[in-house]
């Protein structure tokens, strides 16, 4: 979180701060993490499930997916920065599915895949939330949109808004599986009759870096202030067991309908920072978010909160308990 109470987010207007130049951003942010994060160890909500999606809302509350076997539904995980409290909210969808993944917060708002479980991941939703209350109640689910797919599966998504329209873009949990992008009709986010275009995608591709098809863990979607589109999909995908090598993927999205097309721009390998096998990779809670118009910051969590909701940002400037600390510091003398 480069910035507080405000400065150059845009809160309640439907979108994120676009960046002057998407490439030059991404190219400096830096390649190793500092830990942050929730300093007590926390009671998981199901010990055999884990974090899968990551986002954050007005520099301050990290939110986190949480996917479960023991339970009816999913869970939210809200870390409040500044107070240091961790709440936990049930994510309620229809026939009690199990497997929420990755996510992106835009504005006051949340998008969110849903699955069945980690091994079936038909029929997916995706869902959206209002996040202005999430002091007192999480994120409150809206009825609408809802976007249920019998088809496609849904393991990360990522929004931006673009223009006078919304993209979102759906990528799915089979390996190496498919990104695919939707217009939206226009309406503000919060808006019931709000749609998407899913019937006709505004490109759907297969990502292949270094002549390697790859699938995704998160994703974010990104604008220029120059109107273009870009995705950052985070993988951590050179050992299938432990996660333990993360990179980020680039991708400039043209989404001219004479030829809409996926180009790759740049893929960076990154070191997360803590101990063992549950410390934070981008297999886990992850997601990428302008902080301005020309800085860009990644973040990641750790596997689960058993012992300690513990994260990673990659960012120049403080992590995102800074403040919180300097307070104490101050009261201290």
């Amino acid at each position: 979180m480069g910035t507080t109470g405000g400065g150059s987010r845009e809160f309640g207007h439907g979108g994120n701060p676009p960046l002057v130049d998407v490439a030059a951003a991404f190219a400096t942010v830096p390649g190793r993490g500092k830990v942050c994060g929730a300093d007590r160890p926390l009671v998981d909500s199901d010990p055999i499930g884990h974090y899968q999606g990551m986002g954050v809302y007005r520099d301050r509350w990290v939110v986190l997916t949480h996917s479960t076997r023991l339970w009816d539904a999913g869970w939210f995980t809200v870390w409040d920065s500044a107070s240091g409290g961790v709440t936990v909210h049930p994510i309620p969808t229809p026939d009690g599915m199990k497997h929420p993944g990755g996510l992106q917060v835009i504005g006051d708002y949340l998008v969110l895949g849903v699955e069945p479980t980690a091994e079936d991941a038909l029929p997916s939703l995706v869902c959206f939330y209002d996040l202005r209350d999430i002091e007192r109640g999480g994120p409150k689910p809206l009825p609408r949109p809802r976007i249920t797919s019998a088809w496609r599966s849904a393991a990360a998504v990522g929004i931006a808004r673009l223009g006078d329209r919304h993209v979102l873009a759906v990528h799915g949990s089979d390996p190496c599986g498919k990104t695919y992008f939707y217009w939206s009709d226009g309406r503000p986010l919060g808006d019931p009759d709000l749609t998407f275009d899913t019937e006709e995608p505004i490109l759907g591709f297969r990502a292949e870096v270094n002549g390697k098809r790859t699938g995704y863990d998160n994703l974010a979607l990104l604008t220029s202030t120059a109107g273009e589109l870009f995705m950052v999909g985070l993988r951590g995908d050179t050992n299938p067991r432990l996660h333990t090598d993360d990179h980020a993927d680039l991708w400039r999205i043209d989404v001219d309908p004479r030829g809409p097309k996926a180009e790759l721009v740049a893929t960076r390998e990154f070191t997360t920072e803590g101990w063992g096998p549950l410390l934070p990779h981008f297999r886990f809670g992850a997601g990428a978010a302008a902080t301005g118009d020309s800085a860009l910051e990644i973040f990641c969590s750790s596997r689960s909160a058993f012992v300690g909701l513990e994260m990673n940002v990659f960012t120049d400037g403080p992590v995102w308990s800074s403040d919180q600390l300097a307070e104490q510091e101050r009261g201290q003398r």
